[in-house]
């Protein structure tokens, strides 16, 4: 592998799919809709050849079930709960954690996390949120020779 490849990692910032109310269920797993939509948008990441090394989600249920189905209809073989990706944790730690891989990544997390971690890539501000996350939403940022990073593209249910 040449030290260009070795930079030129993929992430791919995935927003969890819809969940049920919490007072339907405290635990506030995938709905029907929350599953559909994102087998649905799955699928079309299967006809865009989308490669992730590794799945890395969030503790929390729905982060958890979203990642599974990515998993299977992906084949991904890895995948695992990580640290640091709750809603209101600190993506730069994310970044951080990025900066020691040469894979291509799959994060499953929650809003406000993956808005914020859009806005270190691509400004490296967390509050500028240049990217909008509905629910099942992939965004596929590219890390180029140097250590910037580029949005390549985003995929929500809507457009498929």
């Amino acid at each position: 592998m040449s030290a260009v490849e070795k930079k030129c990692t993929k992430l791919y910032l995935v927003r969890h799919g819809a969940a049920v109310p919490e007072t339907e269920n405290p635990e506030k797993p995938l709905s029907d809709v929350g599953k559909y939509e994102t087998i649905k948008v799955a699928e079309s990441l299967c006809g865009f050849m989308v490669l992730p090394d590794e799945i890395w989600h969030s503790a929390k249920l729905r982060a958890r079930q979203t990642a599974g189905i990515l998993k299977d209809l992906l084949r991904v073989r890895k995948c695992f709960e990580k640290e640091n990706l709750l809603p209101g944790d600190d993506p730069g730690k994310l970044i951080t954690d990025l900066a020691k891989t040469s894979k291509n990544i799959m994060v499953v997390s929650h809003i406000p996390f993956v808005e914020k971690a859009a806005g270190l890539l691509l400004g490296g501000k967390e509050e500028l949120k240049p990217v909008s996350f509905d629910t099942s939403s992939v965004a596929c940022f590219k890390r180029g020779d140097g250590k910037e990073w580029s949005l390549e593209w985003l995929i929500t249910p809507g457009v498929i």
